[in-house]
């Protein structure tokens, strides 16, 4: 990323004002007055008559002389040091400033949405904060007479029997078209709201039986037919995009440039018998320059921030790096989410990062269930909706690999 951390000086050790050490140096002072006086003793008696003023001053004069010389030096090195370390240490102060300046500006949250459930009512905030919405045991619809333990999305008036591959590609597009069509219905009226002639940057992740250039085609196709003055412009990826991807959207972002983020994780419902805990979602995160906050007041209010991320050992700093990006402690939150941290890593978090125990801890995995690749942004979504309800930031927690990852969202004061 642009802002880069590695630019800034290291901060040295500042060492303690200069404490000399008085026997040594007392010692070093009758060793010199010894020198000088045996010195002066050894020439006296090379020459006469004695001259009483070059005598004493070599006996005492040139050795106190040369002790002082010796103790400014040593002074006037340590003291140097001292004030290196300090001037080092007020400029990597000063950029470290400037680079977390830089990372602590937003993005505009102007819209989500997500759909893990046919049933409205199921996809409600409230349900997955209070607990009362959990994984329940179903019939399996691939094996019969067997029960498993996972969310799949049943569209209505749409039924799949158990089947092989080809049954499963129809039930996937069925569904994923059902869910595009759901998540762009909701954005409606923040798509609406964008200017005209406002370029939309639409990225489609999917995780499902479709290629992801017919998911993207059918995105432009949804988003062009309802609002033909936006200029939509489509990107398809088949890598994981994980929460530290959205790093790169805030050093890219144009003031005249909205970015939809489309993520859809289907699973093999009717040909395969699910694991236990795995579930099906959509999500959808509409994202614009920050001055879109601020135009359009109260409809644009929700405020994303850029993530950091950091190892199992430094959990303390990545968190600490962003809530202040975010404008907030970490004592001071309304609420932690997490998908698909390991076990590991909890263990991590709780033993090293000071949250205010008052704030509640949402694991997805536990409500929602796994959601795969499109879980952390399902989190992503879900926290906006309760920062925008309650007014208090929101931490999203994610791992990637051996990494945490980690963001802010939260309301525009």
């Amino acid at each position: 990323m642009p802002i880069d951390f590695a630019c800034v000086p290291p901060r040295m050790t500042v060492p303690p004002p200069p404490q000399l050490s008085k026997p040594f140096w007392a010692a070093l002072l009758c060793v010199l007055l010894s020198l000088g006086a045996a010195l002066t003793i050894f020439l006296a008696s090379q020459r006469t008559p004695t001259n009483p003023i070059w005598f004493w001053s070599c006996v005492i004069g040139y050795p106190m002389l040369s002790w002082a010389f010796l103790l400014c030096c040593r002074l006037g090195y340590l003291y140097a040091r001292r004030s290196e370390a300090i001037a080092v240490n007020r400029v990597s102060e000063r950029e470290s400033e400037k680079c977390h300046a830089l990372a602590s500006v937003p993005l505009a949250l102007i819209g989500h949405a997500w759909r893990f459930s046919a049933a409205r009512d199921e996809n409600d905030v409230q349900g997955v904060v209070d607990g009362s919405l959990k994984l329940e045991t179903r019939a399996s619809e691939a094996k019969p007479n067997t029960d498993v333990e996972a969310r799949w999305i049943e569209v209505p008036d749409q039924q799949f029997h158990a089947g092989n591959e080809l049954t499963e590609y129809s039930r996937h597009h069925v569904v994923c078209n059902w869910l595009l069509a759901q998540l762009i219905d909701n954005l409606t009226p923040q798509l609406a709201a964008l200017p005209a002639r406002m370029t939309l940057q639409i990225e489609a992740v999917s995780r499902c039986a479709l290629e992801n250039n017919d998911v993207s085609a059918r995105l432009k196709e949804l988003v062009g037919g309802k609002f033909p003055a936006l200029r939509v412009t489509v990107k398809s990826s088949t890598k994981h995009l994980s929460l530290f991807s959205a790093d790169a959207w805030f050093d890219s972002m144009r003031p005249d440039v909205a970015h939809l983020l489309v993520a859809v994780q289907l699973r093999n419902a009717v040909s395969e018998r699910l694991q236990n805990g795995v579930a099906e979602a959509g999500v959808a995160l509409l994202l614009a320059h920050p001055t879109r906050a601020r135009t359009n007041g109260e409809a644009h209010s929700l405020l994303l921030h850029r993530p950091d991320r950091g190892s199992a050992n430094a959990v303390c700093e990545t968190v600490q790096r962003a809530t202040r990006w975010g404008n907030t402690k970490s004592n001071n939150l309304g609420a932690i989410w997490s998908h698909g941290v390991s076990p590991e890593m909890e263990l991590a978090i709780r033993s090293s990062a000071g949250f205010d125990e008052q704030a509640s801890r949402i694991d997805l995995r536990t409500t929602v269930g796994d959601c795969g690749d499109a879980g952390g942004w399902l989190a992503t979504a879900l926290a906006a909706e309760l920062a925008a309800r309650s007014g208090k930031p929101q931490l999203v927690l994610t791992q990637k690999n051996s990494d945490l990852i980690a963001l802010v969202c939260r309301k525009q004061a």
